[in-house]
């Protein structure tokens, strides 16, 4: 609280203090510069875990369905098209779409892996894959290309 004296001139004590205004837009700009240079590799870091998670579940859902064929001892099938934003599980007439996120698949035409029971995969050994910063994935599939599925 100011102090009025006996002139009635305004003074201020030491228990008063504050920031300025050239004191808070400095604080400002800095924090404004730091988070300029730290919010692009944040966002790479994001990409980088979304593609790394994505291909960790197509891992596992290949795994799946090589496990499905064997104990129904029927062929199990999980497709990819170029384009799509998702692929195609499909096992003993059940079939489910699975989002590819951030990647895109990129071969020319449609693939379709085939999971025998026993135990054999017809398909490509590997999938390429483009994530969303423009660098290539592979994932291997253990297939095996025959003539009918070129």
């Amino acid at each position: 609280m100011p102090l009025i004296s006996q002139t009635g001139i305004t003074q201020v004590t030491n228990s008063q203090k504050g920031f300025t205004l050239l004191e808070v837009v400095a604080v400002l700009l800095l924090l404004t510069l730091i988070i300029g240079l730290v919010w692009p590799e944040m966002d790479r870091s994001r990409i980088k875990m979304e593609s790394k998670a994505i291909i960790q579940q197509i891992h596992h859902d290949l795994c799946s369905m090589e496990d499905e064929a064997k104990g129904m001892n029927l062929p199990t099938k999980v497709e990819f098209s170029p384009g799509a934003s998702h692929y195609t599980l499909n096992w003993g007439g059940q079939t489910l779409s699975r989002p590819l996120g951030g990647l895109a698949f990129m071969e020319e035409k449609s693939v379709v892996l085939t999971f025998m029971p026993s135990g054999a995969c017809e398909g490509p050994g590997m999938l390429k894959f483009e994530n969303s910063q423009g660098q290539e994935v592979w994932i291997e599939t253990g297939g095996e290309m025959n003539e009918d599925s070129e």
